[in-house]
């Protein structure tokens, strides 16, 4: 099956998002922050698909996570 890669997935990738990286990085204390550039496509790829709500965000990214997972461990999903 071959991976669909939306078109601002692959253009987030030619964004100046220099002016995010120097402050996001806090390696002194709590823990590591994520990538911009991940959020950015992560915000895009809800975005397209119609989810606006970060919480409605933040739960498809932790069923994908969990299915992942499963996947991984079991070889399908049904378990």
């Amino acid at each position: 099956m071959p991976c669909i890669t939306p078109v601002f997935y692959k253009e987030a990738e030619n964004l100046d998002l220099s002016a995010f990286h120097q402050p996001y990085k806090n390696d002194s204390e709590g823990r590591p922050a994520y990538d911009p550039a991940i959020l950015l496509k992560i915000i895009l790829f809800a975005y397209s698909k119609g989810i606006t709500s970060s919480r409605e965000i933040q739960w498809q990214l932790y069923c994908l996570v969990h299915n992942v997972e499963k996947l991984a461990k079991y070889g399908h999903l049904s378990q």
